[in-house]
């Protein structure tokens, strides 16, 4: 009887340990499963965070490009026409939020943002640009501008 008795004890304390440890293993595999999961969220929120930058950083400087574009051809052609030739133009004050800069030298027109510079060859052009409304005016074939 000793025998059975001591048999049936062992008996529940192996239960004891195996139920357990069951529940340990369980939560183990609960709290990996879930760091696996939260690490794979991380990484998809991540990139797609960087392909957000990406894009808004493609599209600032496609703005700088057109602004740049269009600047020059408002210079070529106050050159080609004939003398006393006048326009006003209009610079943003920003493009589309993005504060950005323009600077010329004679033959030379950069646009410039934090993050990029987008530079022109233009006719020779005396003066400077600035923010707002800026005029062009062709005298005796000399492209003056006043800002």
């Amino acid at each position: 009887m000793k025998v059975l008795k001591t048999g049936a004890m062992a008996f529940r304390i192996l239960k004891q340990l195996h139920g357990d440890d069951g529940r340990a293993q369980i939560a183990i595999e609960f709290i990996s499963l879930l760091s696996v999961g939260l690490l794979i969220s991380l990484l998809f929120v991540s990139a797609i965070g960087a392909e957000i930058k990406d894009r808004f950083s493609e599209r600032e400087y496609s703005m700088l490009q057109d602004l740049g574009y269009s600047i020059q051809n408002e210079l070529n052609l106050a050159y080609r026409v004939e003398q006393g030739y006048s326009r006003v133009i209009e610079l943003p004050p920003d493009l589309d939020g993005v504060q950005y800069s323009v600077q010329n030298s004679q033959r030379t027109l950069t646009l410039s943002t934090e993050k990029h510079q987008f530079s022109l060859s233009i006719p020779p052009v005396f003066g400077s640009f600035s923010k707002g409304a800026n005029t062009l005016t062709n005298l005796n074939g000399t492209v003056f501008l006043a800002g």
